[in-house]
């Protein structure tokens, strides 16, 4: 904890103890250190798939398979569209946006963009 008070101290910024949700999320510890901040912090283990900004971290690089959540939102979408929108404005302001954030926050596999850039050119 003195850690965390120290974290608090240099950057301003404080941890939510108080919450609802307090999880850990490990790799690579071993089992007595895994028991060791679960009784210091009290808080318990959390397993993958979750979600931060909406979105789902993985603890490795995303494969074909992990992208196909993307893939699948972005075709929803497509499906969905309004006749009172071009499809090019449709393309431009809805899809790529989606298709560029999780492009920044992840290192996709040139696969998942293809399969978009498809998609976009059979709607059009």
């Amino acid at each position: 904890m003195e850690a965390l008070l120290h974290f608090q101290e240099v950057t301003g910024l404080e941890a939510n103890m108080h919450g609802e949700i307090q999880h850990l999320y490990l790799a690579g510890v071993q089992e007595h250190t895994r028991e060791k901040l679960m009784q210091i912090t009290g808080f318990s283990v959390g397993e993958f798939p979750m979600r931060y900004l909406g979105l789902p971290p993985y603890p490795r690089k995303w494969n074909k398979q992990d992208c196909s959540h993307l893939v699948h939102r972005i075709a929803s979408k497509i499906t969905s569209v309004q006749q009172d929108i071009s499809r090019l404005q449709f393309i431009n302001s809805v899809l790529f946006s989606i298709h560029n954030f999780w492009g920044s926050v992840f290192i996709l596999p040139k696969s998942a963009f293809k399969g978009v850039d498809k998609m976009c050119r059979e709607f059009l």
